[in-house]
This record gives structure tokens, sequence and C-alpha cells, in this order.
């Protein structure tokens, strides 16, 4: 078996074909990692012709040797490749024994599907206990959907402090969702005191992800000159980010009436400078180190600045620095 596995690796010589054939003889022998094996080759393809029947059949035997692994694996083809009743039962016997385990993932898969009532009525009690486990190991999807259960009550009371704290796990660790959530409960002082400026700080985050909701948040925030100077190029260049693909969001849909109404508003030079950054922009991975510049270079309004947001006259006046634009009456005073 371990030469078999040598060559479908590449670390000995021989091809996949060969080490898939080894890995068979191995598996038929009755050998359980050869099985899990053949299961993880028929899913890919590789060295033998992909068969998801094929990869479920051998991962059911690997499982019934004992092989964890393999009744975690078990788990997802029955959820996700064959989604029968009866299989999705057998997947939620096998989260639950890898999960109590310690399998975190095995944790997330097993809150999902008793939250989602796939294989009989919704358990949200049950699910959120093992979102909680999963929460806990680490899990940011679990730390954001444990966070979504504690805002709106289900499986258990509502508690905005321990929603807000495990939507900050979550967005610590990358979730975009997760990070404009917890802007939102931070600038509308849900779980916490209201603090724009943090809450630009994780729209800001999620935007450049390319949550389009944050986006629209975002370009709230310059348009309105809030915690940031007034910019409506940036406004314009954020809302028209949010509004490619509104679908129904009642959110996006306003965005694209605002840009539509904003492009009016300004230059041509504007207009160019906003599509040069438009063609430019790349939805960000996550970057830790790359984000920390992000977040340094975000330039707050002073604490002396009066009004919705503008700038006082000291603040404005220093050398090099672009003045806010002027505001008709004929402008509203806020996009959403």
């Amino acid at each position: 078996m371990l030469l078999g596995l040598g060559m479908v690796r590449g670390r000995i010589p021989g091809d996949t074909a060969q080490g898939a054939a080894l890995l068979s003889r191995a598996a038929w022998a009755g050998n359980p990692q050869a099985m899990y094996a053949m299961a993880l080759l028929h899913l890919s393809g590789q060295g033998v012709s992909g068969n998801p029947a094929e990869a479920f059949r051998w991962c059911a035997k690997a499982a019934e040797a004992g092989l964890p692994e393999a009744k975690a694996l078990l788990a997802a083809l029955s959820e996700e490749e064959f989604p029968s009743a009866a299989n999705l039962a057998k997947a939620i016997d096998f989260y639950r024994e890898a999960a109590t385990a310690g399998d975190a993932e095995a944790g997330f898969a097993l809150g999902s599907l008793l939250s989602k009532g796939l294989a009989g009525p919704p358990d949200f009690a049950e699910a959120r206990k093992w979102y909680e486990q999963a929460a806990l190991a680490g899990d940011a999807r679990a730390q954001f959907n444990l966070g979504l259960m504690y805002l709106t009550g289900k499986g258990g009371t509502v508690n905005d402090a321990e929603a807000l704290r495990w939507m900050l796990e979550a967005a610590k660790r990358g979730d975009a969702h997760a990070r404009s959530n917890a802007a939102t409960m931070t600038l509308t002082g849900r779980g916490t005191s209201s603090d724009p400026r943090e809450a630009f700080r994780w729209y800001r985050l999620a935007a450049g992800q390319g949550y389009a909701q944050a986006q629209a948040m975002l370009a709230g925030f310059y348009y309105e000159g809030r915690v940031v100077p007034r910019d409506f190029e940036s406004a314009l260049f954020w809302l028209s980010l949010a509004s490619r693909t509104p679908g129904n969001d009642a959110l996006l849909l306003r965005a694209g009436r605002a840009r539509a109404v904003l492009e009016k508003r300004l230059t041509p030079d504007q207009l160019e400078r906003v599509a040069g950054r438009l063609a430019a922009y790349k939805p960000a991975g996550f970057d830790p180190e790359a984000e920390k510049l992000v977040v340094e270079a975000i330039k707050f309004l002073p604490p002396s600045a009066r009004g919705p947001g503008y700038p006082t006259a000291t603040a404005q006046a220093g050398p090099g620095s672009t003045p806010p634009p002027t505001v008709s009456a004929a402008d509203p005073k806020a996009l959403f």
C-alpha cells in the first residue's frame, strides 16, 4: 500500500495509474487506509476514472472499518453527493462521531445539518451546541453561525454581546460577512457602545474583499463625510462595485440608484479617475499584514470636526490638502 501511495503522490518512481492499481489490490485485501485512498482517487479522478459512486462505496468500507477520516468524508458524501433521507441520517451519525472526537470541521457540518433540518425537523439548540464546540476550536464558519444564533435567538437566548463576540472572532479570521455584520453592530451600538470609526474599519476590510453590502455602507460614509472627509469619488467607486450584481437585495438596489445620481454630480475628470480605480480593483484575499496597512492608511476626521462629518476650516487648510466637495441644497444629506 505504501508503494502505491508513494507513486500516487509522486514521491517514488511510477505513474499514478500504477499506484492506483497497487492501492486497489490493498483495498480489496481489506486495508482501511487503502480503501480511503481509493475513495479519494475516485473523487479526484487520479489514476482511475472519476466515479463518486465508487468513492462512496470505498469510503463506506473504510468507515465501517473504523477509520475516523473516512467517517467524516462519508458524512460529507452522504450530504453532498447522495443526499437521500437515509444517507443524511447516516451523515449526522458519522459527523457526530467525528465531532465528539474533536473534529471541528465535523462539528460545523453537524451544526449545519441540524439547523437546516435536512434529516428531520431543525434542532437549533443541538446545532448551537455543535457550532459552539467548533467555534471554540477556531472554525470561522461556526463562529459566524454561532454569532447569528445569539443575534436571532435560535436555539437559545438572544445575547447581543455574545453575538458580537463571535462575529468578531470570525472577522479576525477573514470572514467578510462576519466583518460586515460586526461593523453594523458596532455602528448601531448592538452588543457594544456605538463606534463609527471601528465600524468603518471593518466595513473597509470587508469591502476590500468584495463584500457588496459593506461596499455600499462604505460609500455612505464617504458621501456623508462621516468620520472620514467627504469624498464623492470614493463614494461612487464603492457604489459602483456594490451595485454590479444587486439581485433582489434592497440595499444594493438603493446603491445602484444612488450611483446613477452621483455619476451626474461628478465632473468628467472625476469620472475618469473612478473608472481607473474600478479597472484596477481586485478583491483582496485574507492577508493580516496587508490589512494592517489598509487600516493604517484610513484618514479619519479629527475629533474637532463639526456637523455630520465636515472638517473644520483649520483641518482643511493644510498644505496640499484637497477641499471637500461643495454641497448644494439639491444634494441629499445621506445616500441610504
